[in-house]
C-alpha cells in the first residue's frame, strides 16, 4: 500500500495513480552507479601501485645486505592490504567484472602486506640473514 500525497488516500500497489485524484505515486529513480562502482578496482590498483612505489621508504639495508622493512612498513603493508580487502567486500556483487578485477589486485596487495609484516617481524624475532 501506498498514500496519495495529495489527498492521503490508501492506494493498492498494483495502482501507481490515485483512483480519487490521479495523483502519481512518488517514486525514486533508480540510482545510476555504473560509473562510480569503477572506482573499486581502481582505488585498489592505485593502492598497489602506491605500495610499490612507496615500499622503498621503509624499506631498511644494513650495509646493502638483507633488508627489511621497519615498523612503517609493517603497518603501511597493512593498511595497502586492508585498503584493498574492503574495497573488494563493498563492490556490489551485480558488477561482478568489477569484483573480479578488484580481487585480482588484492591478492599482490595481500602478498605486499604479508611480506612486510613478516620482513618486520622475523627481523625483531632476530632470524637475520648473515
Amino acid at each position: 500500500m501506498w498514500i496519495c500525497p495529495k489527498c492521503k488516500e490508501n492506494i493498492e500497489d498494483q495502482f501507481d495513480s490515485c483512483w480519487k485524484c490521479a495523483g502519481a505515486e512518488l517514486r525514486e529513480p533508480p540510482s545510476n552507479d555504473s560509473v562510480l562502482v569503477w572506482l573499486y578496482p581502481a582505488i585498489s590498483l592505485l593502492v598497489l601501485f602506491g605500495a610499490g612505489s612507496l615500499s622503498g621508504l621503509f624499506w631498511r639495508s644494513y650495509h646493502h645486505g638483507n633488508g627489511y622493512f621497519g615498523l612503517g612498513g609493517a603497518i603501511f603493508g597493512t593498511i595497502v592490504s586492508a585498503i584493498c580487502i574492503w574495497m573488494f567486500f563493498i563492490c556490489p556483487l551485480r558488477h561482478w567484472f568489477l569484483k573480479l578485477l578488484t580481487l585480482i589486485f588484492m591478492i599482490p596487495a595481500l602478498w605486499f602486506g604479508l611480506f612486510a609484516v613478516g620482513s618486520f617481524v622475523y627481523h625483531v624475532l632476530g632470524y637475520e640473514a648473515v
